[in-house]
């Protein structure tokens, strides 16, 4: 039986704002295998989440990461160590290419003018971590199925991504 690899290890983790919202939660993920965590809407799947991926940070407990402590400032200092959360909601402008979506913070430009082949040649390798190197990336979002977003560039190649999903 293969052996896998310790890659998050959150132990006693627990975040309270006015109640308590979660409480004692411990878990193990893996490198090379996968976990899904189910639940009602409000059960806390979001919140466990975010604090992994340094948007929230917990009340209680510790997380260690590839060995070393874990404790995110930020989602950029979770990013830069390979771990991501795809939001739900994402805000697009719709009038704005995938391109442009992806890079709006640092669009490539020159005296003020975007300059369109250097955008695209930045989102084609974000597109194709995605499965998404089909499509145009001067496509306009407003009638696209896909909701590209700045988050798909930092981290192509994460080690852990939650997809932040309604479950209804």
């Amino acid at each position: 039986m293969a052996e896998y690899q310790q890659v998050l290890t959150i132990s006693d983790i627990g975040k309270t704002y006015n109640e308590p919202v979660l409480s004692h939660i411990d878990l193990t993920l893996y490198a090379g295998k996968v976990l899904a965590l189910t639940g009602e809407n409000g059960a806390g799947k979001s919140t466990l989440s975010k604090i992994i991926g340094g948007l929230i940070t917990p009340t209680t407990g510790t997380m260690t990461y590839r060995g070393q402590p874990y404790a995110p400032a930020s989602r950029k200092e979770a990013e830069k160590l390979g771990i991501r959360m795809v939001m739900q909601e994402l805000n697009l402008l719709p009038t704005l290419t995938i391109a442009e979506n992806l890079f709006l913070d640092q669009l490539p430009n020159w005296g003020g003018w975007i300059q369109r082949k250097r955008l695209r040649e930045m989102a084609y390798p974000v597109m194709a971590t995605v499965g998404l190197q089909m499509l145009d990336p001067d496509m306009l979002v407003g009638g696209s199925r896909y909701r590209p977003s700045a988050d798909d560039r930092n981290c192509p190649q994460p080690d852990w991504r939650k997809p932040d999903f309604d479950s209804r």
